[in-house]
């Protein structure tokens, strides 16, 4: 906690008001009370953007409870261009694929 203090400290000198903490798994554990989101939460006063194989539900929950502003959805897009669409209207997800959806990488 003290060493993301420090960098939160420096990421306000600089004047930046919104963060995209990057984490494999938004529910990850990374302390014994907190997921990265929240320990950057009960130290940042600023917008955060969430991101971490989220799904709709889990990113609404953070949303609601204040942990993040905005959620971010790589791969869903990635695997579903027309995301929005599919939730809005119940169709099921096309799961990644990392060979399939990020062919144009190897």
């Amino acid at each position: 906690m003290e060493t993301l203090q420090a960098y939160l400290e420096l990421f306000r000198e600089t004047g930046i008001t919104i963060l995209h903490p990057s984490t494999e798994s938004y529910a990850a554990d990374w302390s014994v009370e907190f997921n990265f989101h929240q320990a950057v939460r009960t130290q940042w006063e600023h917008m955060i953007i969430g991101v971490g194989d989220l799904s709709l539900e889990r990113a609404e929950e953070a949303i609601n409870d204040g942990v993040i502003d905005l959620a971010a959805f790589g791969r869903p897009f990635i695997a579903n261009p027309d995301l929005v669409q599919r939730w809005t209207t119940g169709l099921p997800l096309t799961p990644y694929d990392a060979t399939k959806h990020l062919s144009v990488l190897k």
